[in-house]
């Protein structure tokens, strides 16, 4: 379930996939909360920094994964602009709900096959 969280470009199961979201999200919420008791005096100013740490922080990971999946391509632009339109969707569903609904769409992504040349080549 938690085995090999920082390859991205691995297609997981639905129950890795379940470990992925729990393991990232609380590295988000341990993130959140370290730059929340970095900016503790100013409470407004620590309320706007985490949110700006975790809303990148949530689109860092989705980019990191479309990339590494190269789901991203010239020949299939529907394709490529419905990715770009969930991660718009994941970084306004960060800043507007919170991670935990945001990365149901990143764990999700992780489940997705990659379509590198290298993992096209394996299965043919």
């Amino acid at each position: 379930m938690f085995k090999k969280l920082t390859k991205f470009n691995l297609q997981r199961t639905t129950r890795q996939a379940y470990g992925f979201y729990i393991f990232y999200v609380l590295l988000g919420f341990l993130l959140a909360t370290l730059v929340g008791m970095i900016f503790a005096k100013n409470t407004d100013f620590a309320v706007s920094a985490v949110t700006i740490v975790v809303v990148i922080y949530a689109t860092i990971i989705y980019a990191v994964i479309v990339f590494q999946k190269k789901l991203l391509s010239f020949r299939k632009t529907t394709v490529s602009f419905a990715y770009i339109l969930f991660g718009a969707i994941t970084a306004y569903l960060t800043y507007s709900a919170g991670l935990i609904f945001s990365f149901i769409i990143v764990s999700y992504l992780s489940t997705i096959a990659d379509n590198s040349a290298a993992s096209i080549e394996k299965k043919i």
